[in-house]
């Protein structure tokens, strides 16, 4: 990700890096600087305050999230596969090297900047809305080809699933990642596999 990158995006991935590494709070304008080789004066020319790289370091985790994911699926042959997928989420920061520390020091970072930044949960509502959309739209495709019951719900099944999903991270969050052993999240996962599939 960092071949062929301009002044202005290497500040941005060095501020994700920074805010998922260190938080929000921990993260100076000065470590951001010394960490891309630049003054301060430097960084400013590009954003105007803290809270401007933090928008933008958010909008680079969604961006490069979805283009890892749309790879990933393209390769999945099946919606049980795509529903593993997923649930795998944590292979994203391991096989992308964007930063260390986990996904579950990406939540904190937008649970911190939706509670500080009111302005930003619109932004987040609406990446929602969207996630919502394409699960729901895999779901209803699905059916359609037999794969999964007919008689299911796919807005039912996209909150279930989201849910569980989310869930997972929420308690990766609060209990450590490893606290629910990823063989325990698989099977759960295959519990609604197999109310689901036809």
């Amino acid at each position: 990700m960092c071949e062929n990158m301009n002044t202005r995006e290497q500040i941005i991935l060095e501020s994700l890096r920074s805010f998922v590494n260190e938080g929000y709070e921990k993260t100076s304008i000065s470590l951001i600087a010394d960490k891309c080789g630049m003054t301060k004066g430097a960084i400013y020319h590009h954003f105007h305050a803290k809270k401007d790289l933090l928008e933008a370091a958010i909008d680079l985790f969604y961006q490069d999230h979805e283009n890892w994911l749309m790879k990933k699926l393209a390769q999945v042959q099946d919606f049980r596969g795509i529903l593993s997928l997923y649930f795998n989420y944590h292979t994203y920061t391991s096989e992308t090297g964007i930063f260390s520390g986990g996904d579950a020091n990406v939540y904190r970072l937008l649970i911190d900047a939706v509670r500080n930044f009111p302005d930003l949960k619109k932004s987040l509502v609406q990446r929602y809305r969207d996630y919502f959309s394409k699960i729901k739209l895999m779901i209803e495709e699905t059916i359609s080809q037999g794969t999964l019951k007919k008689e299911i719900d796919p807005e039912i099944i996209t909150l279930e699933l989201v849910a569980l999903f989310e869930g997972f991270i929420v308690m990766d969050i609060m209990l450590g990642e490893g606290f629910i052993a990823q063989e325990k999240k698989e099977a759960a996962l295959d519990s609604l596999w197999e109310r689901i599939r036809a």
